[in-house]
């Protein structure tokens, strides 16, 4: 890894400002696909190591007392010999080296405290993924043929983001002070496909979470956290079972769901 940041003297509301760049190289080896159902085969078809440059450059801020925090970054990553899973047929899961890729995108990161005891926060994320070399007959290469759509890199959405704050209350006790606390936070996030098929699309979503508690005399917390308040259904990844566009089988078929509404109370003493 390279890196290089340089920190700005304090001025005007500004109280501290930093800027950097890097670039990093990494990899991920080889091995065996061990998921074989139906297809031994599977098991026997060894995969290659899979390459990673990833360049980085952004800002990092805080100003106005500290009150505001502002980060910005930019990446770019060139993948060589990507490694990913695919459906090809009923019970074979390959993992397969399907060829090069790029994902670059910006983060963005935003906490304010307008007044003491509130707290706002917001991140953002925004990526695109493309493939500049596909590997003859791996499974991204036979989606155009197989499903009619082009070839996307999987697990990338174009944008997520986050909305929250945390808002305390001082509260008089009869055994001494006490703080209540509220809080709320918003996520939402594209669609994406979830494999190197592209045979399976994860729908966008979004999911609220809060949390209402109260600390006694520093010692003692009660909180009743909420997750999913509106027990959306919401589906991550998953397989078609129908045939695809050529009659050939795509797999069983199946996917997996986030939790639904959970609700959790807890009691926390520090010594």
């Amino acid at each position: 890894r390279f890196g290089l940041d340089y920190t700005f003297e304090p001025f005007g509301s500004v109280d501290s400002l930093m800027v950097y760049l890097s670039a990093a190289k990494g990899f991920k080896s080889g091995g065996y696909n061990g998921i074989n159902i139906f297809n031994l085969r599977d098991a026997q078809n060894a995969y290659g190591p899979e390459t990673n440059w990833t360049y980085e450059g952004g800002l990092k801020t805080e100003a106005l007392d500290n009150r505001v925090r502002f980060n910005v970054a930019y990446f770019w990553a060139d993948i060589s010999d990507l490694t990913a899973n695919a459906t090809v047929g009923q019970g074979s899961f390959p993992v397969q080296n399907v060829g090069d890729a790029s994902v670059h995108g910006f983060e963005l990161e935003l906490t304010a405290l307008p007044v003491d005891n509130l707290t706002f926060y917001a991140t953002a994320a925004f990526e695109h993924g493309a493939y500049s070399n596909l590997e003859p007959g791996s499974a991204p290469a036979q989606a155009q043929v197989k499903w009619d759509v082009a070839a996307r890199v999987p697990q990338v959405p174009s944008w997520a983001y986050t909305l929250g704050f945390d808002y305390g209350v001082p509260v008089p006790l009869p055994s001494g002070s006490g703080m209540f606390h509220i809080g709320l936070d918003w996520f939402n996030t594209d669609d994406y496909i979830t494999s190197a098929t592209n045979d399976f699309v994860a729908s966008s979503y979004d999911r609220v979470n809060g949390f209402i508690g109260i600390d006694v005399n520093q010692n003692w917390n009660l909180r009743l956290a909420v997750k999913n308040i509106g027990d959306s259904e919401d589906i991550t990844s998953g397989s078609r079972s129908v045939q695809d566009s050529v009659g050939g089988p795509s797999g069983l078929g199946g996917f997996i769901a986030l939790p639904p509404r959970e609700i959790m109370l807890s009691l926390n003493y520090t010594m």
